[in-house]
C-alpha cells in the first residue's frame, strides 16, 4: 500500500472507532494479530477484541471523547499521528474518579500498516497535563 493509503487506513480508525464510537469498524481496520507497544491500560489491547475493550473503556470514561488530528507523517509502512483529545470525565481514568471536568491532551502516536490493516501501535500523551486538569482536592485547587 501507498503511503497516502496507509495515512487513510490511520485516520479512518481515528473518525470511525473513537470518535463515532464505531466499533463494528475494528475489524476492517486492526489486524487480528495487533499489538499495542505503550502504556500498561493499553497495552492489553491485543487483537481487534482488545481494541474494542481499550476502545469501550474510553468511551466509559470519556464519553464525549473526541481525537482531532493535528498531523500525519509516513513512510513507509508507519504512520504518525499527532492529535489533541478532549473529552469530559465521566468514568473512572488514570486512576482518578469521576470528575465531571472537561479536558484537553496531546498525544502522538506510531502506527504500523501492512496491507489494509493496523498491526501495531506506539503512543504517547500528555498524562502529567491530564491528571492536572482533571485532579481533585486542595492541590489541584491551588494549581489553577
Amino acid at each position: 500500500m501507498s503511503t497516502e493509503e496507509n495515512k487513510a487506513v490511520v485516520r479512518r480508525f481515528w473518525e470511525k472507532c473513537v470518535n463515532r464510537h464505531d466499533l463494528t469498524a475494528v475489524d476492517t481496520l486492526v489486524a487480528p494479530a495487533f499489538v499495542h507497544h505503550g502504556a500498561a491500560d493499553a497495552a492489553q489491547a491485543r487483537g481487534p477484541e482488545g481494541i474494542r475493550r481499550w476502545v469501550a473503556r474510553l468511551q466509559a470514561a470519556l464519553p464525549d471523547l473526541q481525537v482531532t488530528i493535528d498531523d500525519v507523517i509516513a513512510e513507509g509502512d508507519t504512520v504518525v499521528v499527532r492529535s489533541t483529545r478532549t473529552g469530559t470525565h465521566r468514568g473512572a481514568l488514570l486512576g482518578l474518579p469521576p470528575t465531571g471536568r472537561r479536558a484537553t491532551w496531546t498525544a502522538i502516536d506510531i502506527f504500523r500498516v501492512a496491507g489494509d490493516k493496523i498491526t501495531d501501535r506506539w503512543d504517547e500523551f500528555d498524562a502529567l497535563g491530564l491528571r492536572e486538569q482533571l485532579a481533585v482536592g486542595p492541590a489541584a485547587a491551588e494549581a489553577r
